[in-house]
Order: structure tokens, then sequence, then C-alpha cells
């Protein structure tokens, strides 16, 4: 696949609801709301970074997704919250696919203001 060409970018239903659910919510209840505002907007800034780089990251051994191997990057923000990016790149249809956001580390012992 060119690294130059851009893809396009899918976000599953299903990554989009664990985000809503899960992940934005830990950040409100966390984090100064001026924060969760700069987290979002470079976590999707990593996210559409896929569209022209989508082999920057690493295969999931352990995953595979309908017969296909899964790619994760990894996003942190500082020592409380780290997530894991999970998609596919389908080379046949040009797409990225976010499949989900998976928490690795988020610790609500430290709230930030």
């Amino acid at each position: 696949m060119d690294e130059g060409k851009r893809l396009d970018l899918i976000l599953t239903d299903s990554s989009m609801l664990r985000f809503k659910q899960e992940i934005f919510p830990y950040l409100e209840m966390h984090f100064h709301q001026s924060w969760v505002v700069e987290i979002i907007e470079e976590l999707f800034e990593k996210v559409n970074s896929l569209r022209i780089m989508p082999s920057r990251g690493a295969i999931d051994r352990a995953l595979v997704y309908k017969g296909r191997e899964v790619r994760f990057l990894i996003f942190k923000s500082g020592d409380q919250f780290e997530i894991k990016i999970l998609y596919l790149i389908d080379q046949l249809k040009t797409t990225v696919s976010v499949i989900d956001f998976f928490p690795t580390k988020m610790n609500p012992l430290k709230k930030r203001f």
C-alpha cells in the first residue's frame, strides 16, 4: 500500500459506542474540561493520521477480526490515560476502519485541573 495515498476512514458503530459510553465519560469525570477538549482533539488527530499512514501501527498478534489482522496505535495523555486504537486496513476498498478504542490505562486516583 502506498503510504502517500489517502484512504477513507471509517469509525465503526461499536468503536463510537465505546468512546461515548466509556472513554468520554471517564475524561469528563477525571479531567478539567479544557483538558478533555485537548485530549479528544489529539486523539482524533492521531486517528485521522491513519488515512495517510495506515501501516504505521503494529500488528496485534493476539487479535484477529473476521480473519483479518488487526493493527493498533497507542494514544497516551499523561500518566492516567492510555487507550489502544484498534483498526483494520482494507486495501481493496482503500479504507481504514477503527474497530475499537480499547482502554488500557484509565487511572481514576488522580484528577487534573
